[in-house]
């Protein structure tokens, strides 16, 4: 067996407008038929349509059942991997000036946040420093970190500069 038949994509293209769907709505959709150990990632397309990496049988079972996500009728078909758009991914630029790199004045920068929340989150262990739970507020961030919130997003470290006052000037990358 070839590999795009192994590593199939189930599509959908919406008959809607995109923006009525969230990835959320497709991937309680897609289990809500099946298992969530028998299918890989679900995701939003550049193309205006969804996607779910799965096994090639279960794509074509995928294909005849689902016919709405949340509200939104559907269309469905099988496709490979090649044929699959990815989406764009959308970033915005910001610079911040904070006295030291901790976790909780940079990521409260980023995501525009009250320190003490984002010292709230990292105590709820919702917050992920390089994909590991960040168990410390105090904890310094470094170039190229990357830190994302459950139900914000994430952000990435970029360049650090000392300012003629002593300060950071950090670049961040906030993913929306």
């Amino acid at each position: 067996m070839s590999d795009n038949k192994w590593i199939s994509r189930f599509h959908e293209q919406f008959k809607t407008d995109m923006r009525a769907v969230s990835q959320r709505d497709l991937l309680g959709a897609v289990l809500a038929q099946i298992d969530r150990r028998r299918v890989g990632d679900v995701t939003l397309g550049s193309d205006g349509a969804g996607y779910a990496i799965c096994h090639e049988e279960i794509a074509d079972y995928l294909s005849s059942v689902l016919t709405s996500v949340g509200k939104v009728n559907v269309e469905t078909s099988v496709v490979t991997v090649d044929q699959v758009a990815e989406r764009e991914k959308r970033v915005k630029e910001m610079y911040s000036v904070e006295k030291s790199t901790r976790l909780d004045a940079v990521g409260s920068a980023g995501f525009k946040i009250s320190r003490s929340k984002m010292a709230d989150y990292v105590r709820q262990g919702n917050v992920k420093v390089n994909q590991q739970v960040a168990k410390k507020v105090a904890l310094n961030l470094c170039e190229g970190d990357t830190v994302s919130i459950r139900g914000f997003g994430k952000l990435s470290i970029g360049e650090i500069r000392l300012t003629s006052k002593g300060n950071k000037r950090i670049s961040l990358l906030r993913y929306l």
